[in-house]
């Protein structure tokens, strides 16, 4: 069994937005002894949806049903936006140096505040989630905690996910964009 590794809702449109570059961070891990670099992706919940045709959102507290009557029209009208690097550290706190992860939990920025950001691990493509089977291996990692105020949850978690995200027909972005995750919790956003 394959298992996927993400550290730390379901977005309905899932078109790869075409006006910002989509560029997972760079991670160097070993696996087995040998360095590899591969990527973190930020979750679809947390990227800007927006109409195809203009920079109007197509979910602000609600989906816009002007675009989002229901699943596949939104997957049809709008469009999932790439983050580059920029936004990783300034809009959601998200940084990496060779194999060294910063997350800061709470973001001032232009447009307000962000709170938390889930991110996942592609593989050395930066195309699908990288799989782990942990059946007699090891895994480890060093968290530096003495930065974390009181009371803050930091969590990896590994669960089973599509490799590619999920790609059909309604889910163009895939993997590279953050889809495909999914729990128990009942999304409120």
């Amino acid at each position: 069994m394959w298992i996927y590794f993400i550290a730390f809702t379901s977005v309905v449109a899932q078109l790869r937005g075409n006006l910002k570059l989509n560029q997972p961070l760079p991670l160097l891990i070993k696996e087995n002894g040998v360095e590899k670099t591969f990527y973190v992706t930020i979750d679809a919940n947390w990227r800007w949806v927006h109409a195809k045709d203009s920079t109007e959102n197509c979910y602000s507290g609600s989906w816009n049903k002007k675009f989002c009557p229901d699943a596949e029209a939104c997957s049809k009208n709008c469009m999932l936006e790439g983050v580059d690097q920029n936004d990783y550290l300034n809009t959601y706190g998200v940084s990496t140096q060779d194999s060294s992860l910063t997350l800061r939990y709470i973001t001032k920025h232009t447009y307000g505040e962000n709170v938390g950001s889930r991110l996942y691990l592609l593989d050395e493509t930066g195309k699908q989630y990288k799989g782990f089977d942990f059946t007699n291996q090891q895994f480890s990692f060093t968290a530096d905690m003495s930065k974390v105020p009181c009371g803050m949850n930091g969590a990896i978690y590994s669960v089973e996910m599509p490799i590619d995200g999920g790609l059909n027909r309604l889910n163009q972005a895939g993997a590279p964009y953050g889809t495909g995750y999914g729990d128990a919790q009942c999304a409120k956003d």
